[in-house]
């Protein structure tokens, strides 16, 4: 009786687990027939998709010409083919070597040339190229959000340098503390021009003399970026304020001090302003530059709501160079 009970209960589990095996075959063959039935063809290309490979590039030069190579690419190789492009020169008398490209048989690389020439130390030109109308209708439907139909160039004409000074900066503004050794140098192409190296966190600090002899610190950032509102800035008080009355950089000749009205701020609002300085501690050129020493008493006295400024909660910051 018990054998029996035991042969029942076998048999019983034995069509129980043949059930379940049944089932997981009919399961998997159905997933399978489910995947082969929602597999889409293999997108083949149909058209030329014509793009440039960049949206754009940005470049530096010391020289006073330049040529810059500009990549197209397209996704049928077949056959040769050839891309009409409409240029820009945005005033700076650059041109296009031709304002077409070819693609060979079998090529899916081309590349277009735009030719600077004339180019002054200090300036920055920008120049942009775009498909014409028929090219960029060669474009999928399925693919044309990734073409790019348009690019820019940028280049800017970097002046060479030649070390005039070293001295001592003293940051009080956002930075805090004498960071000496640093070098001043002066641009070769314009005497007005000048920067320090390494200044800040790791950058060149540039600034001009204006034609009356005052100062203006060029809006450029510091190499610090602030964990809750990204890069910082400095530039001139006086054009971040829109005026003179508050004070305004010069160069204190008499003692080889650089007075720096500046002012540190980002998108959200302004961390510190007022003066820093910059002292020679080595030989250099004078400047002719008017002495105020009453700017320097009115920027320190500067009340953050005079000037309509939003001040930011910060601690000043140690340099780490």
């Amino acid at each position: 009786m018990k054998i029996n009970n035991i042969k029942s209960k076998l048999h019983g589990a034995m069509s129980t687990a043949k059930s379940a095996t049944l089932i997981m075959f009919a399961a998997a063959a159905l997933l399978t027939s489910c995947d082969q039935e929602n597999e889409g063809a293999i997108y083949e290309p149909t058209f030329q998709n014509v793009s440039f490979v960049t949206s754009g590039q940005s470049l530096q030069t010391s020289e006073s010409t330049l040529t810059v190579p500009v990549e197209l690419s397209r996704a049928i190789t077949n056959g040769t083919y050839t891309a009409n492009l409409v240029f820009d020169d945005g005033g700076s008398g650059a041109t296009l070597s031709s304002n077409s490209v070819t693609f060979g048989n079998g090529e899916g690389m081309a590349t277009a040339y735009v030719n600077f020439s004339n180019l002054t130390p200090g300036d920055t030109y920008t120049v942009t190229l775009q498909l014409d109308d028929a090219t960029a209708a060669t474009a999928d439907t399925i693919t044309k959000s990734q073409v790019a139909t348009k690019t820019t160039v940028t280049v800017s004409c970097q002046y060479t340098w030649t070390a005039v000074a070293t001295g001592t900066y003293t940051y009080a503004q956002f930075f805090e503390g004498d960071d000496s050794g640093l070098t001043l140098y002066q641009a070769d192409q314009n005497s007005k021009v000048y920067k320090i190296t390494n200044w800040g966190y790791g950058v060149d600090f540039q600034f001009s003399f204006n034609d009356d002899g005052t100062i203006t610190v060029a809006d450029q950032p510091i190499g610090y970026v602030h964990s809750s509102y990204g890069a910082v800035y400095v530039c001139d008080l006086v054009d971040y304020v829109g005026g003179t009355s508050y004070g305004y950089s010069f160069f204190d000749s008499a003692n080889n001090i650089y007075y720096f009205a500046v002012v540190y701020y980002v998108s959200a609002g302004v961390f510190g302003y007022g003066y820093e300085t910059f002292t020679i501690t080595s030989s250099a050129a004078k400047a002719n530059a008017p002495q105020a020493p009453q700017a320097i008493a009115r920027a320190q006295a500067l009340d953050p709501t005079e000037l309509g400024l939003k001040t930011l909660n910060f601690d000043k910051v140690e340099l780490k160079k």
